[in-house]
């Protein structure tokens, strides 16, 4: 069993007393977490079942940041009986993933329904990402123009953390679903079924082209054995477009 720890906030302390779990579940919709998914496509007309739905479950306060949601089995048991089946009405390809709760990292919140973990970014990812966040549809929103690029100028992505399996965050980097398809079956089949028709997103950052949508499109190109791929070259003057 975990300890009870203390964890600073900013300005201030969170107590948690950590419970013992044999095992956490992660529900996701298209590989997004279900609860994400059903806040942002929430019908106005399953506004009022949804939040009945889920009354059960406290909402921790939590400091604004990006955070991570597993639910216990008794979580699980009570989310299948309840908001699932609102979930249900709008949202689709489910998928739940058994998480093992010693490999998903910093926990900042947990009840007797869910695990709370907060999203670390790497050092890795630091030096290399984006000093914003970003709403991919208002990236697939704008106008601009489709060219081709060489697949060398965006294998670089490959040896950096940008993927995660496991519960845990940010884990995995795309060389290794690519070298072992066989141990990473979820994120090789998930790369499988990116569609080439559509252009990968990029804006040049830091002295090189990084991508804000499109990873596992490159990723197949890669795999098939492409020399050219389909790009959208976003000028860092959109930026104020497309952040959240």
């Amino acid at each position: 069993m975990l300890r009870s720890q203390q964890r600073r906030f900013c300005q201030f302390f969170v107590i948690i007393s950590f419970m013992e779990h044999k095992k956490l579940y992660r529900y996701t919709s298209n590989k997004e977490g279900v609860f994400s998914a059903g806040k942002r496509l929430l019908p106005e007309s399953l506004g009022d079942e949804a939040l009945e739905a889920r009354k059960w479950m406290p909402k921790p306060q939590l400091p604004e940041g990006d955070y991570r949601f597993f639910l216990t089995e008794k979580g699980k048991n009570q989310y299948e009986r309840t908001l699932f089946k609102v979930h249900q009405k709008y949202l689709s390809n489910f998928e739940c993933e058994e998480i093992d709760p010693q490999k998903i990292g910093n926990v900042v919140y947990e009840d007797e329904w869910q695990v709370v973990i907060k999203k670390e970014i790497p050092k890795t990812i630091k030096e290399v990402g984006f000093d914003f966040s970003w709403d991919e549809k208002k990236v697939w929103q704008l106008d601009i123009p489709v060219t081709e690029m060489d697949i060398t100028e965006l294998i670089w992505h490959f040896d950096i953390p940008f993927l995660w399996e496991g519960g845990g965050i940010y884990n995995l980097t795309p060389q290794d679903v690519i070298d072992d398809k066989e141990r990473h079956i979820s994120e090789y089949e998930r790369t499988m079924k990116a569609d080439l028709v559509h252009p990968i997103d990029i804006m040049e950052n830091k002295g090189r082209w990084l991508i804000l949508d499109g990873l596992h499109r490159l990723m197949k190109a890669s795999i098939l054995g492409m020399k050219k791929v389909k790009v959208r070259i976003i000028p860092r003057d959109k930026i104020p477009e497309i952040t959240i």
